[in-house]
């Protein structure tokens, strides 16, 4: 089975017009056998044309293979990913500043303290 778009009768990729997304091109779908043995030319596809390829186990769909978004950022990709969430105020004004005595070692003295705690 080669790669092909989800409902070409015969085989033959859709081609688009360059006017819009071609959504059949689109939704190309192939077999885990043929991922086995092209697996190198179905991802560099996928890289190139930034278009997702449905991996099918006995013609039923079981994975998509997606390119990732370059133009993510981490923070975005946390975002998405739900692990954080955006700030509900904005800050104004500068941070607050600690006044630290001349000559000390906030390090050591931090350490120290930890020390104690144990």
């Amino acid at each position: 089975m080669n790669a092909q778009p989800v409902g070409s009768p015969h085989g033959t990729p859709a081609q688009s017009s360059g006017s819009g997304p071609a959504v059949a091109a689109s939704n190309r779908t192939v077999s885990l056998r043929e991922l086995n043995q092209r697996s190198g030319r179905i991802v560099a596809d996928v890289v190139s044309s930034g278009r997702p390829v449905t991996i099918t186990d006995r013609g039923r769909p079981v994975v998509r293979l997606m390119p990732i978004e370059p133009e993510e950022t981490p923070y975005e990709r946390l975002l998405r990913e739900g692990l954080i969430h955006e700030a509900t105020h904005e800050r104004t004004g500068p941070l607050p500043s600690i006044n630290v005595p001349n000559g000390a070692q906030l390090y050591a003295d931090f350490m120290a303290e930890r020390e104690e705690e144990r």
